[in-house]
């Protein structure tokens, strides 16, 4: 599945409010053992994930600059 850098950082930000939010629900003190290590689990995989399309949209990005020169001069 191929994105442009739009829905690229539109994934970012929503996965940066996530992580916040799991943030949140980890600091609460009336949470249960289990679901405070699932939410413990769900943000390290949504910060893997967002790692990942950070990644991908760095690539396009430095794709994107490397192109521009190009364009401008031909």
């Amino acid at each position: 599945m191929e994105f442009n850098k739009r829905e690229l950082r539109t994934i970012i930000n929503a996965l940066k409010l996530q992580i916040e939010i799991y943030k949140k629900v980890e600091s609460q003190e009336d949470i249960n053992e289990e679901n405070l290590a699932n939410v413990i689990m769900d943000r390290g995989y949504t910060e893997s994930f967002l790692d990942a399309i950070e990644n991908e949209y760095k690539q396009i990005n430095n794709q994107w600059l490397n192109i521009q020169p190009l364009r401008q001069t031909g």
